[in-house]
């Protein structure tokens, strides 16, 4: 029988740990990717363990275009919001690589690198 995952296992280095989007604010960058996170992490704990980033992205942004809509942001289509969504997911993962290769000083620089990424957001 396999533990329950933890919050420690669940924190991203970059945007730290995942949670459902605000609804008083619109969400930034930051925000989506945790949603991200937290929809993946909720799927994989009902059973869906072979998830691809089509599946968690459609999720996600159906959220966030509900939260547009609601502020009467204009939406262009369904596919560019995926598309956003897809292409940020697409650079986390870049980011991520060479920090789950390295161990400590690396891991420090490239926790600092990816400090630098959220602030441009």
């Amino acid at each position: 029988m396999s533990q329950p995952k933890t919050r420690k296992s669940l924190k991203c280095p970059v945007f730290g740990y995942a949670c459902n989007l605000p609804n008083n604010v619109l969400p930034t960058y930051t925000d989506v990717m945790r949603h991200y996170q937290h929809v993946r992490h909720t799927l994989e704990a009902q059973g869906n363990l072979a998830l691809s980033v089509r599946e968690v992205s459609s999720i996600c942004s159906s959220d966030t275009e509900l939260l547009w809509r609601k502020a009467s942001v204009p939406i262009v289509s369904h596919t560019c919001v995926l598309k956003l969504i897809r292409t940020f997911h697409d650079e986390f993962r870049t980011l991520m690589k060479p920090y789950k290769k390295r161990k400590g000083e690396k891991k420090k620089e490239i926790c600092g690198k990816a400090e630098e990424v959220r602030q441009q957001m």
